[in-house]
């Protein structure tokens, strides 16, 4: 963490370094602090998509259903999303009790990913 703060002083628009400071933070479990870090960011960098899928994480890991919604709708209509955000929409679809959707959403996501979860098996 030292590195990253020694780095954002030396180079304090390094997208990379804050984004790093932001994961660090959110893997520790500092949600509050992570999400106001990557909200600042976000309003310095709108259009830096990592950013916005580290708040998703954020949002959902905190259990905050609407604003997680809403960040995957922004994420959905500028880039395609990944497979842990599909993992993500599929639970807040069944959070919000809407069961044919979230299980065609997890057929989607295990048809793209095949080999990520046939390693799980083996």
């Amino acid at each position: 963490m030292r590195t990253l703060e020694t780095l954002l002083k030396l180079e304090p628009q390094n997208k990379q370094a804050m984004l790093m400071r932001i994961q660090t933070y959110s893997l520790q479990g500092s949600y509050y602090y992570a999400q106001t870090l990557a909200e600042e960011m976000l309003n310095q960098f709108p259009d830096y998509a990592p950013v916005r899928q580290e708040l998703l994480r954020i949002k959902f890991a905190q259990q905050q259903w609407p604003e997680a919604q809403a960040m995957l709708a922004q994420l959905k209509a500028k880039n395609t999303l990944s497979p842990e955000d599909q993992l993500i929409e599929a639970y807040l679809l069944i959070h919000q009790n809407r069961r044919m959707k979230p299980v065609s959403a997890l057929n989607l996501f295990l048809k793209i990913t095949p080999k990520m979860w046939m390693r799980s098996w083996d």
